[in-house]
């Protein structure tokens, strides 16, 4: 009966630490691109973007990723390339049309960590809606890159902060 006591009771208190476990996720659009064509549909990030993209490397240097997602166009994987390497971590693909699909998928795999994802200017602010946080930005103008969306859960509570780089 002791033991039974002392494994319930280690179960009770491992149960809570679960539960308060922080998880934390950070939500960017991809940096500037370069404009060749109206045609061009998959355009690389231009010279600007780039040096963005290497400035939230350098801002995330101190995180450890436990993952890092982007759409399926290269602006996107370009702008999380370097911090996946330094993670040592795969760029995960995943589809903006489905964003509840992803933040269920975040939260039961990576409960805990840090997560990464880049998207685009229509879809960024719905994907951290689907979280469970009220983004007060409603739109985001095709000349704005610089936002990031740190959305934090801890014990079923879901915080936004907003910062620019």
């Amino acid at each position: 009966m002791k033991n039974f006591s002392i494994l319930l009771l280690f179960l009770l208190l491992l149960s809570s630490k679960i539960d308060a476990q922080r998880t934390d996720v950070y939500i960017v659009r991809h940096a500037e691109k370069e404009i060749v064509s109206a045609m061009e549909k998959d355009p690389s990030l231009s010279e600007i973007g780039k040096k963005r993209a290497l400035k939230l490397s350098s801002l995330f240097k101190r995180n450890k990723f436990s993952a890092v997602y982007s759409t399926s166009y290269k602006r996107t994987r370009q702008t999380v390339e370097l911090i996946a390497k330094e993670n040592n971590l795969p760029i995960q693909e995943y589809s903006p049309k489905d964003n509840l699909k992803l933040a269920s998928e975040i939260l039961n795999k990576y409960k805990g960590g840090k997560v990464l994802i880049a998207g685009h200017s229509n879809t960024i602010i719905e994907l951290s809606e689907a979280f469970g946080v009220n983004n007060p930005l409603k739109e985001i103008s095709d000349d704005d890159y610089g936002n990031i969306f740190h959305i934090i859960i801890k014990n079923n509570k879901v915080k936004l902060k907003n910062s620019r780089y």
